[in-house]
């Protein structure tokens, strides 16, 4: 309860009696927090890089739903119209909130499409051009038990040697040599 005249002022939390602007809200209810123009609903920005936490509140969340993104955005002019560069998406892929998924985008076109360059499953493994680990779907896929490389119209994968004859790729079991490739010629 205020009382006037007001002969003392003690603030806890945001007031207009600070020497900068710590916290910026616009007309379209965008807040920013380091910049004077948000342009989008949370827009923290510092010298040193922010960081933020994502939630999603609501209960019901399906298979695919966004839990959480994230949009990288450069301010240099040269990429206008739009100047974002990737972004980071966090999707759920059952109903009940469990084992969710990061996607990663580069490029406004793949973001906008929802088509992730890659994909870091629950299980630590990633998804290079696809966003299932199924052998008969084209990409790559990096686990802790191995590799697979999947393309149905060109080269599965391409070992190549730049420098003079030797190995290209080497086999091991338990760290023991069972095997190699090698080029000479």
């Amino acid at each position: 309860k205020l009382t006037y005249p007001l002969t003392t002022f003690s603030s806890t939390g945001i007031d207009d009696n600070a020497d900068a602007t710590a916290i910026t809200i616009d007309s379209s209810e965008n807040v920013g927090i380091g910049t004077t123009s948000p342009s989008s609903i949370l827009h923290a920005e510092t010298t040193t890089g922010a960081e933020l936490i994502l939630s999603r509140n609501d209960t019901s969340i399906a298979v695919d739903d966004l839990l959480g993104g994230i949009q990288f955005k450069a301010n240099d002019a040269s990429s206008s119209p739009d100047p974002q560069i990737c972004g980071i998406k966090a999707i759920s892929t059952g109903a009940t909130n469990t084992n969710p998924r990061l996607d990663f985008f580069a490029g406004e076109s793949n973001y906008s499409a929802n088509t992730p360059n890659m994909v870091i499953d629950s299980s630590g493994n990633v998804l290079v051009g696809k966003t299932a680990s199924m052998y008969f779907v084209d990409g790559v896929t990096l686990h802790s038990g191995g590799g697979q490389f999947s393309n149905t119209d060109d080269f599965e994968m391409i070992v190549n040697r730049n420098g003079s004859d030797g190995t290209l790729v080497e086999f091991r079991q338990a760290t023991v040599l069972e095997g190699t490739i090698s080029v000479s010629g």
